[in-house]
């Protein structure tokens, strides 16, 4: 039996990633329906990528979820990239919730 240590480290790292990554979602999509190009948006859907990847990963691993070629596997990455716009409104709710 292997230890899961890296992977439940890749798997927080990669949540962490996310959120971190998704709160300013609303900031940019404001930015690209102005088409104001300044800010570092290939960057910003680079970092995003790699963070729901680096999930998937430790994911797969830990519990056999998602197992390539499956729907699951597919629906992985759009599913977390469309609803990262709801991250900035969880994150409020949170801090309405602690206080």
């Amino acid at each position: 039996m292997h230890d899961n240590w890296p992977h439940i480290v890749l798997l927080l790292i990669g949540a962490f990633g996310w959120w971190y990554t998704a709160s300013p979602v609303l900031r940019y999509m404001i930015f690209l329906s102005d088409r104001d190009f300044r800010y570092p948006l290939l960057g910003w859907f680079a970092s995003i990528t790699a963070s729901i990847f680096i999930l998937k990963f430790s994911l797969f691993t830990l519990i056999g979820w998602p197992a390539p070629g499956t729907w699951g596997s597919r629906l992985f990455f759009p599913i977390l990239l469309f609803a990262s716009p709801l991250v900035p409104f969880l994150s409020e709710v949170i801090r309405d919730k602690r206080k």
